[in-house]
């Protein structure tokens, strides 16, 4: 089961439970109420998750509670049996495979998926954190987004854990980062190609504010120097892992007076959009034109002719995530960054250069 929210606009009702009083806490919530300024009514409400409170005093309550060391009665209100992920936009192929793992994972819990579109690579927005309080899963999963400290705190006051997918920077302590080897991804499509012969090989990153496009490109300018060949700044573009970027920036890159032989894609959807700059150029895949993608989303196979890529194990790592937010919530500890193997799929967009490009 799916429930999707779209920057927090809709929220689903939860009933709390009742948690039995803990005869020694009473006395010290009460002091806390008095000292700042808040009735013992509402301190109980916000320990126990009741949604009947402002976000502004809710804040306040959680802050002396947290200066006072005060930890939460287990019985607290209990989470929605939901995992959350949080894409950028909900149009992504590759976003499908991260749902299928996550969901995966959800099924063999009895959990089931909730869905938040950010519209923002950045930091998501307070509105968008206060509406995941409300909700209260089990867990979040941020994809290609991070927390601010402020954030990250609130989160952790109501017990609710994050995991980061391909972290913008360093994350914070206390989440769970998980992460495809992107350097010796763009490490291996670029010295495929120079195996096959090709020296003007060009790269289309993704947005450099992500992590794994800044590894991608780095791993593409490492085989290049590797191999004695020069890096051409005009062979380098970047781009927003979309098809509509690969066509326009590989368009860019074939009406060079001495354009590329090759042209490795930050992913696979921006490789689709380079085929069809080729086939408007007049150039045929691969015996004009070799291209290399990344992800080997199911459509990858399928394409004509057939991607070669860079397996991402996205499925396989959205699963991970959601294994760690649930021993996480448990309690348990986790690995702080969690790494997967990427590796080469060869199959019918690669060749060796034309005599002239």
């Amino acid at each position: 089961m799916l429930l999707f929210y779209e920057n927090s606009a809709m929220l689903f009702a939860m009933t709390a439970s009742q948690a039995p009083r803990r005869k020694q806490a009473k006395p010290q919530l009460s002091q806390l109420a008095r000292e700042i300024g808040v009735s013992a009514a509402t301190v109980s409400k916000v320990v126990h998750g009741h949604p009947d409170v402002s976000d502004k005093t809710r804040e306040k309550v959680e802050q002396a509670l947290e200066r006072a060391g005060y930890r939460r009665p287990a019985t607290a209100r209990p989470h929605s049996g939901y995992l959350e992920i949080a894409f950028r936009e909900l149009d992504e192929l590759w976003s499908m495979e991260m749902l299928r793992g996550l969901q995966a994972c959800a099924n063999e819990h009895g959990m089931n998926v909730s869905i938040s579109e950010l519209h923002t690579l950045g930091t998501p927005s307070d509105d968008w954190v206060e509406g995941l309080i409300k909700r209260n899963p089990v867990g979040v999963l941020l994809v290609f987004t991070d927390l601010t400290a402020e954030q990250a705190a609130k989160l952790a006051r109501r017990h609710i854990p994050h995991a980061v997918s391909d972290p913008r920077g360093n994350a914070l302590p206390g989440s769970a980062i998980l992460r495809s080897d992107s350097w010796n991804g763009g490490v291996t499509a670029t010295r495929h190609l120079i195996a096959l012969g090709h020296t003007r090989i060009a790269c289309i990153s993704g947005n450099r504010i992500a992590a794994g496009a800044r590894a991608r490109e780095d791993g593409y300018r490492f085989a290049l120097d590797e191999a004695g060949i020069p890096f051409d700044p005009d062979l380098c573009l970047p781009g927003e892992f979309t098809s509509k970027t690969g066509y326009e920036q590989a368009l860019k890159l074939l009406r060079l007076p001495n354009r590329p032989t090759a042209i490795f894609t930050g992913n696979d959807l921006q490789a689709l959009g380079a085929y069809k700059a080729a086939r408007e150029c007049g150039l045929r895949i691969p015996e004009d034109l070799s291209i290399v993608g990344f992800d080997d989303i199911p459509t990858a196979a399928m394409m004509a002719p057939a991607l070669t890529t860079i397996r991402n194990p996205i499925a396989q790592l959205a699963h991970k995530a959601g294994e760690l937010l649930i021993a996480m919530q448990q309690g348990q500890p986790v690995p702080h960054e969690t790494v997967f193997p990427t590796s080469l799929v060869v199959r019918e967009s690669t060749t060796a250069p034309p005599t002239q490009a």
